[in-house]
């Protein structure tokens, strides 16, 4: 119910965990681990699973890869330190900084590499952090597996029946204007 502020504020800010969930799954997939699995590939594999990674950007774009600053790692991180800490209330000295979060340019940069295969730069000194922090969250999470790195959102008119008006979307524009996601 996107007319009272509270209910959209709620939906923008499961948007945005979502996302920051996808990215710090993106840098692990993207760097040969996953959450299942404890072996961190050698050097080599890194390399060219970057350099797959690379060719898809270029594919995608169709030009040279976008490369997003590692900053949207660190973002991402700090997004789901926070969430961790709202849900258990522990773990309080492990936030790693207090910063604003500047949505509108963490969501354009999550969908530059979402959706137009774009690369994080140095994504991979990231791994471990990301892996230990996602294993944080499943534990009080139990669905987190079931996001993925992008997602799609269904929303439905309250006013109608029947099936109609539902709509699937995977960009958050389509559901709030810039102009209402603050910083």
């Amino acid at each position: 119910m996107f007319s009272k502020i509270n209910e959209k504020q709620a939906f923008i800010d499961d948007f945005t965990m979502t996302a920051a969930c996808g990215i710090l799954k993106w840098v692990l997939r993207t760097n040969g681990k996953s959450l299942q699995d404890e072996v961190i590939p050698s050097r080599k594999e890194k390399e060219e699973k970057t350099a797959i990674c690379m060719s898809d950007a270029k594919i995608n774009n169709h030009g040279p890869a976008r490369i997003v600053p590692e900053d949207i790692i660190v973002t991402a991180l700090v997004a789901c330190q926070f969430h961790l800490y709202d849900l258990t209330h522990e773990d309080e000295d492990d936030i790693i900084c207090a910063g604003i979060v500047d949505r509108k340019h963490f969501i354009s940069d999550y969908y530059q590499v979402m959706h137009h295969g774009a690369h994080i730069q140095n994504s991979d000194k990231y791994v471990d952090y990301c892996h230990q922090l996602l294993c944080k969250l499943r534990r009080v999470n139990p669905q987190l597996d079931i996001d993925g790195e992008k997602n799609i959102w269904i929303s439905k008119p309250r006013n109608l029946s029947r099936g109609r008006g539902i709509r699937c979307r995977n960009d958050l524009k389509t559901y709030v204007p810039w102009k209402e996601m603050g910083g």
